[in-house]
Parts: structure tokens; sequence; C-alpha cells
């Protein structure tokens, strides 16, 4: 049998919005697959199967993604929601699927308001699932797009930097930062979400977080990237070794995309690399302190950034507090 496929292909099959051979390809395979047709069900009827991971009963489906579906659901021994994230990338691979519960557990020790809780993870077949926060909130790009003021976005951008500098603390690097991993909430708090879930390597897409098919060898040097292109690091591109400023970059490159209405390099791999080799004129919209400490978090090199996200953040806080209220551009 064929590998099951993402989520999102299983909500546009539902949708109609395959091509026909893609619609083939999923037929065929639902006609073998008992698990995907279960969720296509409950995927079309916008609620899910009768069920639960763990403890926990499944109630409804939020979303969707390249990893895995994401079901809002009750926790009864504790009394309160609680949205469940299964893992459907893991497959037969045993390996992937100790990793992932073992990120999940590591992120669950770490308890900080702008990093989304963990709350318990278990396996189901070869499927990993994750309870966690759920979060009352919108994603931090629909959340910019009701163009609050500059001060106001660098405080949740800055917000969101303190919970990655506190992941980093402890030993987590996403690699997949971007405005829909961080969820704001009705009151204001900047969440960061899936730490650990994130560093699935899977095969990357020019228009999504991880999907296969790039002939672009600079994509494909190392087999398997993770991350969505608009935010790769170079190093993740080139295939050299990760550390933390991975995530550094690419929270410079989300602020300065939210702060000044367009992204700072291109996305195509090979272009992205020379513009990024090229370097940045530092936007005039920007307080110069901000500007400039985002430009040194966007060097091509992870030695030209800052050692850690916590210097950055000092870095920008020294901005002038008179000359940061000016109406954000509009973000499309």
């Amino acid at each position: 049998m064929t590998p099951c496929p993402p989520a999102e292909t299983l909500l546009s099959f539902a949708a109609g919005n395959l091509s026909d051979d893609a619609n083939a390809s999923v037929e065929t395979h639902i006609d073998a697959c008992a698990s995907c047709r279960a969720t296509l069900s409950s995927l079309a009827k916008g609620s899910v199967p009768a069920g639960s991971f763990g403890r926990y009963k499944l109630e409804t489906v939020l979303g969707s993604g390249g990893m895995g579906i994401v079901y809002r659901a009750w926790d009864p021994q504790l009394a309160r929601p609680v949205a469940i994230k299964v893992v459907r990338q893991a497959g037969n691979d045993a390996a992937l699927r100790a990793r992932l519960v073992r990120e999940a557990q590591s992120l669950a020790r770490l308890s900080h308001p702008n990093v989304c809780h963990v709350y318990d993870v278990g396996t189901d077949g070869d499927e990993v699932w994750v309870a966690m926060e759920l979060i009352d909130g919108t994603t931090l790009r629909a959340w910019a797009a009701g163009h609050p003021a500059q001060h106001e976005l660098l405080d949740i951008l800055l917000g969101a930097a303190e919970g990655i500098a506190a992941a980093h603390a402890s030993g987590l690097i996403h690699r997949d930062i971007k405005p829909e991993n961080v969820l704001v909430t009705r009151s204001g708090r900047p969440v960061v979400t899936d730490f650990g879930l994130a560093r699935v390597d899977l095969p990357i897409d020019p228009i999504g977080s991880t999907v296969s098919g790039s002939a672009d060898p600079q994509l494909t040097a190392t087999g398997a990237i993770a991350g969505t292109p608009a935010y790769l690091a170079p190093e993740q591109l080139t295939g050299d070794t990760l550390d933390a400023r991975v995530d550094q970059f690419a929270w410079a490159t989300m602020a300065w995309e939210l702060l000044t209405g367009v992204r700072p390099f291109p996305i195509i791999a090979a272009v992205r690399l020379d513009a990024i080799r090229a370097g940045l004129t530092l936007p005039a919209s920007l307080p110069r302190p901000v500007a400039t400490a985002l430009a040194r978090a966007l060097a091509l090199a992870p030695r030209d950034r800052f050692p850690s996200m916590r210097e950055l953040i000092d870095a920008i806080r020294v901005r002038p507090a008179t000359t940061s209220r000016a109406r954000l551009p509009l973000i499309v």
C-alpha cells in the first residue's frame, strides 16, 4: 500500500480541488486504507469519528497541515478542553516516532507563557499524538493584517522571541518559525506553537512547509529539509550543520516581513542565497536599532548573527520609544 497522503491532500480531495491524476491516486489509496477512509469521512463532515487518544475524547477537527490533523478534544480528568495534534508523517519509522515522543516530552518540561504548553504525548499505531494547550486566538499573520501600530506588532514579535529563547535554553530548536506558527490570544499573548514537531525531516515544497518533488538541487542537497522556504536560513538550504541560529534567522525574516510589508529575500533557493550574500539595505520605516539588529540576525553566516536570541532581543529593546509608533503598511 502507498504511504498515507498528508491531511491537506485529503482535505483537497474532499473539496474536489485535486487534479485528475492526484484524485485517482488518493482514491486508489483510500480503497485500501481504513485509517484514511475514517479521516476523510471526518474531514468531509467537519467532525470526528467517535474515539479518543489516551484519555482525551475527540470533539471536532480544528485544522490540518503538512504533518497531520489538529482536533479539539476534552480532558475528562482535568475537565478542560485541549488541542490534540496527530502526527501522521512518522509512518512505519519507529525511530522517528520515538524521536517525536522524546521531543514532545522535552517540550512538556518547558513552562513559558510564550510557548504552547504540551500536556501529554502518546502513540496510536503508526501515529504520534500530542495533547497541548488549546489557544483561543488567531495566527500572527491574521492578527497583523488588522494593522496594529508598529510598536504593538514589535511587542508581539518580541514576546514570540522570548518563547523561542526559552525553548533554546531548554535545548529545543524549532526550525519552522513563521507567522502561521505563532498564535496571538484574545488577550494579546503571543504563543509559539509546534516546537519539536517541526523537526520532522521531510522533502520541501516551495509554497508549503514540507512537500516532496522539488528538482532544485539547492532544495534537495540534503535529501530532506524541514521548514518553510520563505523563512529558511542559508545553512538549511545548503545542508550545513544547524543550530539555534536558524530560528533567529527565521524570526528576523518574519519580523522584517510583518514590520515592512515585504520579505527581505526571495523564496527560490538559488536566487535566495545570492540575495542573502548581497546583504540588505536598512528600511527607513524602522527605528535604526531595530533595523540594524534584524539585518545582523539575517546574516549569511551563523557566526555573524547574534550568539543567542536573548542578545537579539536585548539589542532590539533599546529602540527609541518616540520613533516606533508609525502605522504598519498593508500586508497582503
